[in-house]
């Protein structure tokens, strides 16, 4: 089996052919978070090795409640993967701000973790949206206004250039991989409204089945 087809499963985990589509792309957005962050936290626990080995064990519980997100998922649990993997990205993320200060530029994760509730939860589940990308966007202001209070020890430059960056390339991945799931949705909602349309025409007169 290729890499491709192997991402394709665990991005599918816990889909069946019952999951009406508006929840299964929630489902797969979680499922691609959380192999998101899997990935970042690998690059994240390389960095952090030589800047703060503490903040090691703060990522790989981040990690673990990644996978976790993924086996409820693939379990059927969908409700608790969305709470889990909206929960793991505000918590750890506000903790690593507190430990490494304001100068490791973790607080930047905040940005894109503001709009995931929003493609993670259906519609019908907006309140929780709304509650942690507030909350999300709360810690956000307060790290930017207790500059004065929080440490700054962790200034290196290579690690506050890898924590603004990467911020910038999950929010363009999340950004992009949405819009994609969107455009295919649309894609296959025409292409049932085709099929309507054909099976009409065989089976109505044609002066009926021209009518709007």
């Amino acid at each position: 089996m290729s890499s491709s087809a192997r991402l394709g499963r665990l991005i599918d985990l816990g889909l069946t052919d019952e999951t009406p589509p508006a929840e299964a792309r929630c489902v797969k957005l979680v499922n691609a978070i959380a192999l998101l962050g899997v990935v970042a936290s690998s690059g994240s626990i390389v960095v952090a090795w030589f800047v703060d080995l503490a903040g090691v064990l703060v990522i790989v519980a981040g990690v673990l409640v990644c996978v976790g997100a993924l086996a409820l998922n693939a379990a059927g649990r969908t409700i608790a993967a969305q709470l889990m993997i909206c929960a793991s990205t505000i918590v750890p993320t506000f903790g690593q701000v507190l430990n490494l200060g304001l100068g490791a530029g973790v607080q930047y994760y905040f940005v894109p973790i503001i709009f995931i509730p929003f493609l993670v939860f259906p519609r019908h589940r907006v309140a929780l949206a709304l509650g942690f990308s507030l909350l999300s966007g709360a810690l956000f202001a307060a790290a930017a206004w207790a500059g004065d209070s929080l440490p700054h020890t962790s200034s290196d430059p290579l690690y506050f250039a890898f924590s603004v960056s990467l911020a910038a390339v999950m929010s363009a991945l999340i950004g992009a991989y949405a819009r994609a799931l969107s455009l295919a949705a649309e894609a296959r909602l025409a292409q049932q409204r085709a099929e309507n349309e054909a099976l009409i025409r065989e089976v109505l007169p044609a002066p009926i089945a021209e009518q709007p």
